[in-house]
C-alpha cells in the first residue's frame, strides 16, 4: 500500500511524505486511499474512514491523516 501511496505523491519514503503534505494533514478534506491495495480513491473528510474501496471491495478507505494514525 505505501508504494502506491509514496507513487502518487511521487515521494521516497514517510518522512517526504510528511514534509510534502503536511499542510494537506490539517485540511477537513484529505486525500484517501484504501489501505489493503493502495487504490487512490479521491478526497474524503480527514476523519473518514472503513468506507468501501471500489477497486477491491475491502472497508479500507481512508483519508491520508487517519491511515498516518494507524
Amino acid at each position: 500500500m505505501w508504494d502506491a501511496i509514496f507513487n502518487f505523491y511521487n515521494v521516497l519514503d514517510l518522512d517526504e511524505l510528511l514534509e510534502q503534505e503536511a499542510e494537506q494533514l490539517h485540511d477537513y478534506v484529505q486525500d484517501a486511499f484504501c489501505s489493503e491495495c493502495g487504490a487512490y480513491y479521491g478526497e474524503l473528510e480527514s476523519d473518514d474512514r472503513d468506507i468501501r474501496c471500489e477497486y477491491c471491495g475491502e472497508h479500507a478507505v481512508c483519508s491520508l491523516s487517519e491511515l498516518l494514525n494507524f
